[in-house]
Order: C-alpha cells, then sequence, then structure tokens
C-alpha cells in the first residue's frame, strides 16, 4: 500500500533535481563512478541547484497550509521565473535521492519541471489516446532523473556538477579623452585627467592638446599637491 501510494504521489507531483541548463557538462573521468547513498548524494545534488533553488531546503514545507513567503509560493515565484523546480524536492520536502531512486524503480528517465505540462501517463503503460511517455525525448526545461554522481574527484560529477554562478561581466575602463589638458584656469590650464600624471614628468612637454603644446607641471599648494599645464608659446 505505501509502495503504490508514494508511485501515485510521484504521478500527480512533477518532480526532480531542478536540473539547470546553464551548468556545463564537467569533464569526463576514468575512475570508476561511486555509488550513490543518501548520505553521499544529497549534499551533491544540494550543491548542483542554483543558489535560489537550494535556499528552498531551509524553508519549512509549507504544502498544507502555504504562506505569502513561505518555501510554496518562493517555489511558484522561482518557476514562473524560468528555474526548474522539483515538485516532490523542492516543495514536499522529499529526500533527494530517495526520491530519484524511486522514479528509477518505476523507469521515469525525466520528470516534468513545475507549471510545465503533466505527464499523461506512466512509464512503460499503454492506453488508447494517451501520449504515450518517451523516456528518450524529455522536453526542454524538465528534470533529469538520475543518481549518476561520477566518482566525486575534481573533475568529474556525473551528472551533478556543482553550479557555477556566470561570470562577472567586466567593464572595460573608460578611455582617456583626447586630451589631458582641461579648462583655461587663471595663468594655465586644469590637469584634467590624474592618470595622465602616471606618465608625464614635471616639465614635460605635452603636444596632444588641439590648443596647441603645452608644458605639464606639478607642485604643492595650501591645498595640497597640484598638476596643470601651461601653454609653451606663453599664451
Amino acid at each position: 500500500m505505501k509502495t503504490a501510494l508514494l508511485f501515485l504521489l510521484a504521478l500527480l507531483l512533477p518532480g526532480g533535481s531542478a536540473f539547470s541548463q546553464s551548468v556545463a557538462a564537467a569533464p569526463s573521468s576514468s575512475a570508476a563512478p561511486v555509488a550513490a547513498t543518501e548520505s553521499n548524494f544529497d549534499p551533491i545534488y544540494w550543491a548542483h541547484q542554483p543558489p535560489v533553488v537550494a535556499a528552498l531546503a531551509q524553508l519549512p514545507v509549507d504544502v498544507g497550509s502555504p504562506t505569502s513567503s513561505g518555501r510554496t509560493s518562493v517555489a511558484i515565484q522561482l518557476a514562473t521565473t524560468g528555474y526548474p523546480i522539483d515538485g516532490l524536492i523542492d516543495i514536499n520536502g522529499w529526500d533527494p535521492f530517495l526520491t530519484m531512486q524511486m522514479r528509477q524503480q518505476y523507469g521515469w528517465t525525466w520528470i516534468p519541471a513545475l507549471l510545465q505540462t503533466p505527464v499523461t501517463i506512466a512509464p512503460g503503460l499503454g492506453v488508447p489516446g494517451a501520449i504515450t511517455y518517451n523516456p528518450n525525448s524529455p522536453p526542454a526545461g524538465s528534470i533529469k532523473v538520475s543518481l549518476n554522481i561520477g566518482d566525486l574527484g575534481v573533475t568529474s560529477w556525473g551528472d551533478y556538477p556543482p553550479f557555477n554562478p556566470p561570470v562577472p561581466v567586466v567593464t572595460a575602463p573608460a578611455a582617456l579623452p583626447t586630451s589631458c589638458v582641461g579648462i583655461a584656469l587663471g595663468a594655465g590650464y586644469y590637469a584634467a585627467v590624474p592618470a595622465c600624471g602616471a606618465i608625464l614628468k614635471n616639465g614635460e612637454q605635452y603636444a596632444q592638446d588641439p590648443r596647441g603644446a603645452m608644458v605639464y607641471h606639478t607642485g604643492s599648494t595650501p591645498f595640497g599637491s597640484s598638476a596643470w599645464f601651461t601653454s609653451a608659446s606663453g599664451n
């Protein structure tokens, strides 16, 4: 009876590992694969999830009485933004290893993610007019059913490589302006770009300003160190 109940729940509630398409496949390894157990699989499973999905495991299960900020609501919000959410693991709080193990025993190779079209008939069964489950054709964004954790080496994690956040975009530094010389200020010109001080020496002539050749100066003032230009022609 318990097995039949679990089977029924597995049909009604979609789920599996929140398999992120943004995670690149890990390199293969020649080491023998390690048999998955509850103790070694579960930490690897959660490390594979995007951080916002893994954080669901820290929230109390609230399926019976969901709240606006509870585990169920947060999971649904994540699903609507594109994260593959496992109904049994991420919402109901089922153990990842035991859930995947049960699914494999019933012939599942993939499970629809939350908000995807549910499977109409279980693997291996056939009903006239029903769409047969195809274990070799998982829909895009569906959940992979697997207990493959590779050899636990640095370069091999089977179907569960650790989640890698996107590489941050590095903004290129702004290019120096056409001239290091700024606006006219009294008898000289303001040194507009401090970075120019790294390539110019005190008294050195600077010829890249469209107003003519300039002379670079540095010195101390009552307000601290200062840098400025004067016209090389005295104008």
